[in-house]
């Protein structure tokens, strides 16, 4: 589905669409420690940032689609909102469930297929929050070729923020494809709202004409990471 740009009075182009993606883990594992209660806290919480950005530049226009995962994915928002005008419906915790990483980056990347977006948008964001690695591996390697045939898809700004010790990072750096953008890491549920606002900010400087990754990374990522730790490989959810 596209958003289409109105004309403004007098004639003008009105701003160009900044489609945001939030692909969120909600597998069985998501229920320790209340992380998916910090998750939709989070995402509440950083939603007036990009508000506040849109309303700052002349630019940007954002709506805001999500995507949920565990044993499937679905649509958690599947039409575009206006960020100004969501109401974010609180995630919930598939019980035992596991991690279709690979079917919400597919979704993904049909949304960002050939057509589907405005020809005037900005390179979309893909934001993926999780605290597993994809039980679908095929599906996984299958999301991953159909997201970068795709023009938007290829374009798109890819950002991760691993949960925990059991995200593992190989997986979220090939979701990423670029060595100047490394993983954010909550390492507990008080940090999940620290790397959500840091990735927040990430979107609101690379969307911006002429950005250049790499200065964003060093400004905003690096300094947001702290402690890096290698998450263990053999955790599933």
């Amino acid at each position: 589905m596209t958003v289409e740009n109105s004309l403004m009075p007098g004639g003008g182009i009105s701003r160009r669409s900044l489609h945001i993606f939030i692909l969120a883990d909600c597998s069985g594992s998501m229920k320790i420690d209340g992380r998916i209660q910090s998750l939709n806290y989070a995402i509440a919480s950083i939603m007036p940032n990009l508000i506040s950005w849109e309303k700052e530049q002349e630019q940007a226009e954002i709506f805001i689609r999500a995507i949920a995962f565990a044993d499937k994915a679905w649509w958690h928002i599947e039409t575009p909102q206006q960020i100004e005008h969501l109401n974010w419906i609180p995630l919930t915790h598939v019980e035992k469930g596991l991690t279709s990483m690979g079917a919400a980056i597919r979704l993904a990347a049909d949304a960002l297929s050939p057509g589907k977006l405005e020809p005037r948008a900005l390179r979309p964001v893909i934001l993926l929050i999780t605290d597993g690695k994809p039980t679908d591996v095929e599906e996984f390697d299958i999301g991953l070729k159909e997201l970068f045939s795709f023009p938007a898809g290829k374009a798109s700004i890819r950002l991760a923020v691993a949960i925990g010790q059991g995200a593992n990072f190989n997986y979220l750096n090939r979701f990423i494809n670029d060595p100047d953008i490394p993983v954010l890491v909550a390492e507990n549920v008080d940090q999940i709202v620290v790397k959500l606002t840091a990735a927040t900010l990430a979107i609101s400087k690379m969307s911006s004409v002429g950005s250049n990754r790499k200065e964003v990374t060093e400004q905003i990522i690096l300094p947001a990471l702290n402690s890096f730790s290698q998450a263990d490989d053999d955790t599933i959810v």
